[in-house]
């Protein structure tokens, strides 16, 4: 600085200190230094809102046990119905709300589990962003409709008991779904059933961390587990095992074999 304080530019001196820029190579090091940490965080940021979802899925889960132990309780022991079909007015309700074909509207509050769940927001899984259609809730999750009409399956209830149920402990009430209508279709569609391995039409949907779908099973308890898909079984609608495995759906089953149901009925594997 000069006698009549005016900075000196081209010596780059003020009030007696060095005034240094940076370089453009000092510039690229430093932006280079932080696109590599934002390369490291971002995967392990994405990898924790995974989990958290996977977390929250797991804890809607046990409100499902809970709600479905009530409905119980308050109905002397009588499992949650899954549906009740008026296929001449076109109505159908179902354990999570009630689908009015004509007009097309669904309302979950005419559903048989409201009255023991009425928040809506437990009532779905955080990690389900695919085709959310109206008639079937689009909750992301589906539930066990053999525990609910384990004989007929004639699309209306049956009054069949909690302590029918032989093997609660491997026993599925509900679990991540999601379907292939079609094989042309590119997303999943939403479905209120998690099927048995011998109807053939997979829905059990492994959408957390990398493939693995969350169970709640009749004792109460919640688990983690990958969809199993048969590349020797056959499967209905055209669906291939490239198509299940693509999309990570297929089966809960723990014997392998396409013909027994020993994680859906509640009392007899071989049935329906």
């Amino acid at each position: 600085m000069d006698q009549y304080g005016r900075i000196d530019v081209k010596r780059g001196v003020e009030f007696g200190r060095l005034w240094n820029g940076f370089t453009l190579i000092e510039l690229l090091v430093v932006i280079s230094i932080i696109a590599l940490l934002i390369g490291i965080l971002l995967p392990a940021l994405g990898a924790a809102r995974g989990s958290a979802k996977t977390i929250q899925c797991a804890s809607n889960m046990r409100q499902f046990n809970v709600a479905w132990t009530t409905y119980g309780a308050q109905n002397d022991g009588q499992i949650l119905p899954g549906r009740d079909y008026d296929l001449t007015n076109k109505i159908y309700k179902m354990w999570a709300g009630t689908w009015y074909r004509m007009p097309d509207e669904f309302k979950p509050e005419e559903g048989f589990m409201y009255s023991v769940m009425t928040d809506l927001d437990i009532r779905s899984c955080p990690d389900w962003e695919d085709n959310w259609e109206g008639k079937f809730g689009a909750l992301g999750i589906g539930y066990n409709f053999l525990i609910a009409e384990p004989e007929e399956q004639a699309m209306a209830p049956e009054l069949v008991r909690i302590v029918s149920i032989q093997k609660p402990t491997s026993t599925v009430l509900f679990g991540d779904a999601g379907r292939m209508l079609r094989p042309e279709l590119e997303n999943l569609e939403a479905t209120m059933w998690v099927n048995y391995p011998k109807a053939a039409y997979p829905s059990f949907h492994g959408r957390h961390n990398g493939g693995v779908g969350n169970i709640a099973w009749a004792d109460g308890h919640v688990s983690g587990m990958t969809p199993f898909v048969d590349e020797s079984w056959s499967y209905n609608h055209g669906i291939t095992y490239d198509i299940l495995k693509q999309h990570s759906i297929g089966d809960v089953d723990e014997d392998g074999d396409q013909g027994t149901s020993e994680n859906f009925h509640p009392y007899d594997e071989m049935k329906p």
